[in-house]
């Protein structure tokens, strides 16, 4: 349609409000200045889904839709798509509405306003609106201070103003606690560089006690073993085994685990280490270390 103002959507009954529909095509008409009872009936017809023009049909059998008034067919639809109302269900519907977990406090006025439509109020409508917007609040301070205020004076509107107030303010306060601003960024907080170990150098160290040597790094493939003990984590010069005598081959420099003569019996009892004259490290043998590791068994 050439020079339409405004775009009025398919009626789909069982996806859509009759009644909404029904008010935003009266509005479409009155703004596209439609007057006439055929013209506006054949909007309604060509804004109707197949499944919404087959149960118009249905419900002006035997009447004609295409003679029949435009106000007889929106009364026929009205008829079959609102539901009759009870008074009394509405009121308590609207009296036991409370504040929904996660519900913000407009959405919940805004809901309560949706239920007292069909309560039939009249001039008491904002006095109880404003009862069941502070009584159905959820535990809190909004609801701690609306109960503070004198209900002499105060309206529906100014209870929401406050609430909402009062719920900016802790949400404020909440956000400066934990260092965040109300928009989600951090505030306060000072970034720190992030060191980082370096163990190359404890990778290379030799194995000064007994522990040392238990507690070492899983093997690498890709360094060669050393040939005092056998592991792999430092080098055969900086061994805490190179003065030591074989299990094995009685030879000095190596322990049996590193030993390449694999035929020969182990002695068990006997661990001894280098003469004294030949310790690098100017050890007397009187050192932890020479007591821990020179051990006799007496035969």
């Amino acid at each position: 349609m050439a020079g339409v103002i405004g775009n009025l959507t398919m009626f789909e009954p069982n996806a859509q409000n009759w009644e909404l529909f029904g008010s935003k095509l009266k509005q479409f008409l009155a703004l596209n200045k439609i007057e006439t009872s055929e013209e506006k009936r054949a909007v309604l017809i060509t804004h109707l889904s197949d499944d919404a023009y087959r149960l118009l049909i249905n419900l002006v059998h035997p009447g004609n839709v295409e003679e029949t008034e435009y106000e007889v067919l929106i009364k026929t639809f009205n008829k079959h798509f609102l539901p009759r109302r009870s008074t009394f269900a509405d009121k308590d519907r609207f009296y036991s509405a409370t504040q929904m977990a996660g519900e913000a406090l407009e959405d919940f006025a805004a809901r309560l306003r949706g239920l007292s439509v069909y309560c039939n109020f009249g001039e008491a409508l904002d006095v109880l609106l404003r009862d069941r917007f502070v009584l159905g609040l959820a535990l809190g301070p909004e609801r701690d201070r609306l109960f503070e205020k004198d209900a002499s004076n105060l309206t529906f509107a100014n209870a929401l103003e406050l609430a909402q107030k009062v719920s900016c303010a802790r949400k404020s306060k909440a956000a400066t606690a934990t260092g965040t601003s109300q928009e989600g960024a951090e505030v306060g907080i000072k970034e720190e560089p992030l060191y980082h170990g370096n163990i190359s150098k404890w990778r290379n160290r030799a194995p000064r006690t007994r522990r040392d040597v238990a507690v070492t790094e899983p093997e690498d493939d890709a360094r060669p073993k050393c040939k005092s003990c056998g592991l792999r984590n430092h080098l055969s010069e900086k061994c805490f085994f190179r003065f030591h005598k074989c299990k094995r081959c009685l030879e000095i420099g190596h322990i049996s685990k590193a030993c390449v003569k694999k035929g020969q019996k182990v002695n068990n009892m006997h661990i001894e280490s280098m003469p004294e004259e030949n310790v690098s490290d100017g050890c007397n043998g009187s050192c932890e270390e020479c007591q821990v590791f020179s051990l006799r068994f007496p035969n």
